[in-house]
């Protein structure tokens, strides 16, 4: 769905004189069950592949302060970094608003931000994003 509403926007700003292409866009996936399970990026077997040298912390999400105030702690994030830069290379969620995370992580990596951006930013408590300070 995500990519279909970004090839009409394409598709019509070519229209009106543009020259926007579909060619190396970050999609991210979202599935809005309970629990929600999102990625963005590179997940573990695709930077294998690569040979993209990475580290990649995790944790629980119960770790995350928001979840027991919502007595939903089940679930997981983790992000692939790239070991020479910090920049993240991909993220996986699994966890209550998980989305709220995918949103964060994605304008990261648009914006070539070090994982060290959102680890060490004030956000809003409690949310599910102040989560990536623990990461």
């Amino acid at each position: 769905m995500h990519p279909a509403f970004d090839d009409f926007l394409i598709i019509r700003d070519n229209l009106r004189g543009g020259n926007r292409t579909t060619r190396d866009r970050l999609i991210p996936f979202c599935m809005f069950t309970d629990l929600e399970v999102v990625r963005v990026g590179l997940n573990e077997s695709e930077a294998r592949g690569r040979g993209v040298e990475y580290r990649l912390p995790k944790m629980p999400i119960a770790n995350v302060l928001r979840t027991r105030t919502v007595s939903e702690t089940r679930g997981f994030m983790k992000m692939w970094i790239a070991a020479d830069s910090d920049r993240i290379r991909g993220f996986t969620g699994f966890g209550v608003e998980a989305s709220e995370l995918l949103a964060a992580v994605q304008t990261a990596i648009l914006g070539s931000l070090p994982y060290t951006t959102l680890r060490d930013g004030i956000f809003t408590h409690p949310t599910i994003s102040e989560g990536f300070g623990a990461l």
